[in-house]
């Protein structure tokens, strides 16, 4: 498309004979000018530049040109060509309904190529300077921080035991690092101290006071078999131990509401027949007795001192007897009983083949007790307890058949009759002392042969009938 300039709007006449004719003459068109007769156009190129009244100007219709060595600013307009490759300032993708927001500066250094992978909305944090590593790292000098590790499996070297770990690659030698012992291989329902001592805390051992520690072990003392030890880990401190049930439980017939058994046999794991000692607590008290089964014989129940048994109950007849004959004394002297009651009196033995020296009574003897009078009196603690209500006795004074005999040259307690004891303190509290006392039954048979003599004697005394 080409536009007419008017010819008289150029400045450029020339020759004197103030007409057109020779100026235009002398006009050469130069590049992009058209002269045509008197008019000179500017030529333009269609859907590129147009020329018109106003001006040369870029057509509306622009459709472009295949290269642009040099552009400038740019203020306004939508770019809508290929993807602007990154040494020209752009990404090179093309990012249709993608956001890349940048709240600062992103600058990169190196010949290689990054690639970020996500797979879901991802929100990353990166640290203001240092290494990223990847999952494919083979090797990390140091790492100062780390955060939780909900996965993945360590095969670096040990942990120390400083640091949390065991410093140890075997359980073996775990234990040793931790210094728990064979113990630590037992298993939980079945643990077997060998060896040490074990101490326990807080529900073990606890009181309202304190929480108390106690340590469990075997007495070192003894070789020939384990004797196992319990006892609190502060010196100086008792020791007290419950066996109790949980809650309110019915009574075990037989057996209570807690008890514990001293068994011959091992009863763990089989069904051996066993007896031994069982101690309970009962609705009608302590329980203390002997116990069998599993086709296993009935056994005494018995009491002794220093392990030398001195009493038991017998487990056929349920006697409670001496475990050897005529060696132990119920009571003593300092420590009396208040009252035996018994259904029927006490047989004493008086069986010949267990005496000797057997004779009659001197009259000696028959002529001092008929010196010993027969008295009443009252029991002075039982006057200091009862006042005037307590009771009156009858019988003799021991100090009275000691002086009776004596006044004749006799030592009373060289007769069964009288008895002269004293002791010492001991440690259930009982202070020292002495006290006098009689047989009854040898004063009653001397009040017998006494009497019969004397009726003898009056007898003979009176006439023949």
């Amino acid at each position: 498309m080409a536009d007419q300039l008017p010819l008289n709007l150029l400045p450029f006449w020339k020759g004197d004979k103030g007409d057109q004719g020779d100026g235009i003459n002398s006009l050469t068109a130069s590049d992009g000018i058209q002269k045509t007769g008197f008019n000179l156009t500017a030529v333009g190129t269609a859907s590129r530049i147009v020329a018109g009244a106003s001006g040369i100007d870029i057509a509306s219709d622009y459709v472009g040109q295949a290269s642009i060595t040099t552009l400038g600013t740019i203020d306004t307009g939508t770019w809508q060509g290929a993807s602007i490759a990154g040494q020209y300032g752009g990404t090179g993708v093309n990012n249709a309904g993608k956001t890349i927001t940048l709240g600062g500066n992103l600058a990169t250094s190196g010949a290689f190529s990054t690639t970020l992978n996500v797979t879901a909305d991802t929100n990353v944090t990166l640290p203001t300077s240092g290494t990223l590593v990847n999952s494919a790292v083979a090797a990390l000098s140091n790492l100062a921080t780390v955060g939780t590790i909900t996965t993945g499996v360590w095969q670096g070297t040990a942990v120390a035991v400083a640091n949390g770990g065991t410093g140890a690659t075997s359980a073996a030698n775990a234990r040793t690092n931790l210094g728990l012992g064979t113990i630590a291989t037992q298993a939980a329902s079945a643990v077997a101290i060998t060896g040490g001592t074990a101490t326990f805390t807080g529900a073990f051992g606890q009181n309202e006071a304190s929480a108390r520690a106690w340590d469990v072990g075997t007495r070192s003392v003894v070789t020939t078999y384990p004797v196992p030890t319990i006892r609190p880990t502060t010196t100086n401190t008792t020791l007290a131990l419950d066996l109790m049930p949980n809650g309110t439980p019915s009574e075990s017939a037989g057996n209570g509401y807690a008890w514990f058994d001293v068994c011959n046999a091992d009863v763990k794991d089989n069904n051996n027949a066993v007896y031994g000692a069982r101690v309970a607590a009962t609705s009608t008290g302590a329980f203390y007795t002997s116990f069998s089964y599993n086709g296993a014989a009935a056994k005494p129940v018995a009491f002794g001192i220093s392990n030398v048994i001195k009493w038991y109950i017998d487990a056929t007849g349920f006697q409670f007897a001496p475990f050897t004959d005529n060696t132990q004394s119920i009571c003593s002297a300092g420590l009396r009983s208040s009252v035996v009651y018994s259904a029927t009196g006490a047989i004493n033995t008086s069986d010949e083949r267990e005496k000797q020296d057997i004779g009659a009574i001197p009259d000696e003897w028959l002529d001092a007790w008929g010196d010993v009078q027969h008295v009443t009196f009252r029991w002075i603690v039982s006057v200091q307890e009862k006042g005037e209500a307590a009771r009156w006795h009858v019988g003799h004074i021991a100090q009275q058949v000691r002086d009776a005999f004596a006044a004749r040259g006799l030592d009373a307690t060289k007769i069964g009759l009288l008895c002269y004891d004293k002791w010492d303190d001991n440690e259930m509290g009982l202070k020292a002392g002495d006290r006098w006392g009689i047989r009854p039954d040898q004063c009653m048979f001397m009040e017998s042969a006494y009497m019969r003599r004397e009726l003898d004697r009056i007898k003979k005394a009176l006439p023949a009938a």
